[in-house]
């Protein structure tokens, strides 16, 4: 294995009671193997057994369950005096979590009798079979849903944590060590492992090998070129004729070369298991694809950026991390986007969670979801948590609710920031569209106490954000008489969002003329697909524009504009004191005004686009 240099000392207290139980203390017996699937957790127990020259009793859960009644407690038994005749002897038990779910009032009574068991036999390990050499490995890739009981029975748990840059080019070099690899590869795979941020071992062994297979797929299209024409039989023996030369030549074994280029196409195939399964990942969204707030990037890059690259220099200079930076604001003004940029731009993973979505009916659930989140984090670390809604999660808590819910829910999430709860490599951005009905507590040095306002662009803010969105004009491709600048100056008071839903009208509003001209000169054209064929390339044009701006309206209004302004100067003036003040309880709450009271914006007709192109 390569890239798993971090549990170097979990992996010697393993080998170490493995081979001589009771020399070390504390007397480990027995360890739960966590982490996303494809990270290796089957292949740490047997190169942990190999290493101590053990044999391996590899056992799936469910090959556990009996149907009659005591049958499965006599297997699970079984395989544990049978782990105990073999010893030395490794016990890898897999997908624990399906056969002992966590107690809820779904589960069955078979299962609460494997969980049962199961910790019985783990505990008698460290009596019954205290000097035997044998440890037993449990694994799952959801140790949040194993049966509390059960989990608790284990003597160690060990993460097999995401792979780092460093870490992917190491597990790649020793993946290809059995292929030929085209030189300009380096032997060090950096900018495959650059371009694989999220993947575990599983994903790059996937990789490789569909790699491999696109090799192979192009040296089997070269040999098909050389045969000659004829029948399909002909063809086919000028193929074989050419492959028993090459064989001949080279000792009966037929090498491919795999190249950069079958690496980059076989990324497009592969689908890492942290997304599938819903794993923190790296987003894809660069600060590239955000035009404008350079203010607030520059604020991020100080505050997130700055200490994950250069944590070995903060540390010198005995700079504490910083705490969590709040992102306020209208909505659809980027606040998503740069969390997401963010991340990327650190290369660390980020994990979205949505205030309302942690919000529980039943007794203590929220509380509990905000640990797991902390949790969560803190095992695939580097991380950056991103809590979108926030308000909705920590909102001001009424003199009434005192050792309420709210407050539990505020108490539990500022316990896990104060670091009472470990929180290494651990970042908290939060967003809101209310930061005047927020807790005071959240904003109190040591929380959230950096504030960043994400307002409404400004024109040159929507030119930047125009050009990003369409690549400078070339996705989708601009028409010569488009002039962003222009654009921008036609849709004042326009968020973000709004930017980009103009780009996607406009481009509507090509397509549709593309398919009523089609459908026009040609009957036999079919109206949803019209044919390209070599027709000259698709500009959307300033028609297109004016149409687009005809139809929409922006989504924050002038008034709504002044309310956040207002909202801006008073949190400033509060942030005096360390905390949000100044915010009654009967404060006017900030909701959007009706559609009617937003002017419609005054836009370029269609004489006037014509008299201008």
């Amino acid at each position: 294995m390569a890239g798993i240099e971090a549990l170097e000392e979990q992996i010697c207290d393993l080998a170490g009671n493995l081979r001589w139980p009771g020399v070390l203390q504390p007397l480990i017996k027995s360890a739960l193997v966590t982490g996303p699937s494809g990270s290796g957790k089957t292949t740490f127990g047997q190169a942990l057994a190999g290493t101590c020259e053990a044999p391996v009793v590899r056992v799936t859960a469910t090959e556990l369950v009996g149907g009659l009644s005591g049958e499965s407690e006599e297997r699970i038994t079984e395989v544990f005096e049978q782990a105990a005749s073999l010893s030395p002897c490794v016990l890898l038990l897999e997908k624990l979590d399906v056969v002992a779910p966590k107690d809820s009032s779904t589960t069955k009574g078979l299962e609460r009798r494997i969980s049962t068991q199961l910790s019985s036999c783990l505990a008698n390990l460290k009596t019954k079979h205290k000097d035997k050499q044998v440890l037993v490995l449990g694994e799952t890739s959801r140790p949040e849903k194993l049966d509390w009981d059960l989990r608790g029975s284990f003597d160690l748990e060990v993460f097999m944590a995401i792979p780092t840059e460093e870490a992917r080019g190491k597990i790649l070099k020793l993946l290809c060590e059995g292929c030929v690899v085209d030189s300009s590869l380096g032997g060090s795979f950096e900018e495959i492992a650059y371009r694989t941020p999220g993947y575990v071992a599983g994903d790059l062994k996937k990789l490789v090998e569909k790699a491999q297979s696109l090799a192979w797929k192009r040296k089997k299209v070269s040999l098909r070129d050389g045969t000659k024409g004829g029948s399909l039989e002909d063809r086919v023996k000028d193929f074989l004729g050419h492959l028993g030369m090459i064989c001949e030549a080279e000792e009966q074994k037929v090498t491919v070369t795999v190249t950069m280029e079958d690496f980059m196409e076989a990324l497009l195939h592969i689908t890492p298991a942290l997304k599938r399964e819903g794993f923190p990942t790296v987003p894809d969204v660069t600060w590239q694809d955000i035009g404008g707030l350079e203010d607030i990037k520059r604020e991020l890059r100080e505050k997130i950026l700055e200490p994950i690259k250069f944590a070995k220099l903060h540390e010198e200079l005995g700079l504490s991390r910083p705490n969590g930076v709040l992102m306020w604001g209208p909505p659809g003004c980027g606040k998503t986007l740069l969390a997401k940029a963010v991340a990327n731009e650190a290369g660390v993973n980020l994990l979205p969670v949505m205030g309302p979505e942690l919000l529980n009916m039943y007794q203590g659930e929220s509380e509990r979801a905000v640990r797991e989140v902390f949790y969560r984090a803190r095992n695939v670390a580097p991380c950056v948590i991103f809590f979108d809604e926030f308000d909705s999660l920590c909102p001001v808590r009424s003199k009434g609710e005192q050792g309420g819910s709210k407050t539990t829910i505020v108490n539990t999430l500022l316990t896990e920031m104060n670091g009472f709860a470990k929180r290494e490599d651990v970042y908290v951005i939060a967003a809101t569209n209310r930061p005047d009905i927020l807790d005071p507590a959240v904003t109190r040095p040591g929380r959230f106490d950096t504030l960043l306002y994400v307002d409404v662009p400004d024109y040159e803010g929507r030119v930047s954000i125009f050009k990003a969105r369409t690549k400078n004009g070339t996705c989708p491709a601009l028409a010569p008489d488009v002039k962003l600048e222009e654009v921008s100056r036609l849709c004042d008071n326009f968020s973000g969002a709004d930017c980009d839903q103009l780009v996607y009208l406009a481009g509507k509003e090509l397509i549709r003329e593309v398919i009523h001209a089609t459908t026009s000169s040609s009957a036999t054209s079919s109206p949803s697909q019209p044919s390209d064929g070599s027709a000259e390339r698709r500009l959307v044009a300033r028609r297109h524009f004016s149409a687009a701006l005809r139809k929409m309206k922006p989504s924050i209004s002038a008034e709504e504009q002044r309310r956040y302004k207002k909202l801006y100067s008073k949190m400033e003036a509060g942030r005096v004191q360390g905390t949000l003040q100044g915010f009654p309880e009967d404060a006017p709450p900030l909701a959007l005004p009706p559609p009617d009271d937003t002017q419609p914006m005054e836009v370029a007709s269609d004489k006037d686009a014509a008299a201008t192109s």
